[in-house]
């Protein structure tokens, strides 16, 4: 991309993989994917893209999860993976705030995507259920808050994690 743009002024940081286990059946080597893939990989992107932001400065944004402040059983290392993209997040927003680069995340609530098929009828109820906005996200939901946190309009947000839950947390 650099090659044919000369520079990058937007990074959007969405990987994800969640490995359902609970304390006595956690593997390092689940363990290890989760955080590889979850956190390590946005470091880095970030490592890789930044020196190709323009003097001008730009946008990140990545994606950590809800559950990451309110856990969930099962679910720990993925958790934890994501309360990590959060606090990077807030640190190298600090650390990119002089080359006015922004770094943001968006942390949504259960969404209708290809890593949720495996939810049951009544998890999914159950979600629902609990939600105060009656539903599980649908793509867009999330969408559009990265779009807004990528666009000049967010220009004097930076450090934050944005709940895009329903108002679950």
């Amino acid at each position: 991309m650099v090659d044919r743009c000369k520079k990058i002024d937007i990074l959007i940081n969405c990987a994800g993989i969640l490995e359902y286990a609970r304390l006595g059946d956690i593997d390092s080597a689940s363990f290890e994917r989760q955080f590889s893939v979850n956190t390590l990989s946005i470091v880095l992107m970030m490592q890789v893209a930044v020196p190709h932001f323009p003097d001008s400065g730009g946008r990140i944004v990545n994606v950590s999860s809800n559950i990451a402040f309110l856990p969930i059983e099962g679910c720990a290392i993925y958790c934890a993976s994501k309360a990590a993209v959060s606090t990077l997040t807030e640190a190298f927003s600090k650390e990119l705030a002089s080359k006015k680069i922004t770094v943001n995340a968006v942390a949504p609530g259960a969404t209708i995507t290809p890593m949720t098929v495996w939810l049951s009828d009544d998890i999914r109820r159950g979600i629902e259920q609990s939600t105060p906005l009656g539903r599980m996200a649908v793509p867009t939901d999330v969408a559009d808050v990265v779009f807004f946190l990528a666009s000049e309009a967010s220009r004097w947000i930076t450090g934050r994690t944005i709940l895009v839950d329903g108002g679950l947390n």
